[in-house]
């Protein structure tokens, strides 16, 4: 691929490279069979990364893995369909939550248990002016 691409052309080449290829592919493998002939620098692996981590936001790669381990491969058919059923469920509408109207009506507490004879006979103490 000597030729200069687009994104979008360079996009679409890598997912149907990915889709062609029989396995989920590394980073470094990706990279080989994308710029055949260069050598693969720190600075030009990085911008592959974005470039499939880009598309496998976008919804068109699946990624395996994390880190150096990860594996990167197009959508299935069945990947595809299993996503949209996803989708479908999600955009479902809802059932509106439960509203209890709480303020209608008028609240009177229940009575509180009768006192003891002579347990208020303390109010009839002046007090001496200590503080508590």
């Amino acid at each position: 691929m000597n030729d200069i691409l687009t994104r979008r052309a360079l996009n679409d080449f890598i997912v149907g490279h990915l889709a062609n290829a029989a396995r989920p592919l590394s980073l470094a493998e990706v990279f080989v069979d994308v710029y055949p002939g260069q050598r693969a620098s720190a600075s030009a692996l990085l911008a592959l990364r974005k470039r499939l981590a880009y598309l496998a936001a976008e919804g068109r790669l699946v990624t395996e893995g994390y880190g150096d381990g990860r594996r990167f491969s197009a959508l299935t058919d069945a990947q595809r369909a299993e996503l949209a059923a996803q989708e479908a469920t999600l955009e479902a509408p809802l059932a509106q939550p439960r509203r209890v109207n709480v303020m209608s009506g008028s609240y009177v507490p229940a009575r509180g248990p009768a006192l003891r004879a002579g347990a208020m006979d303390f109010r009839a103490c002046p007090s001496v002016g200590y503080r508590c």
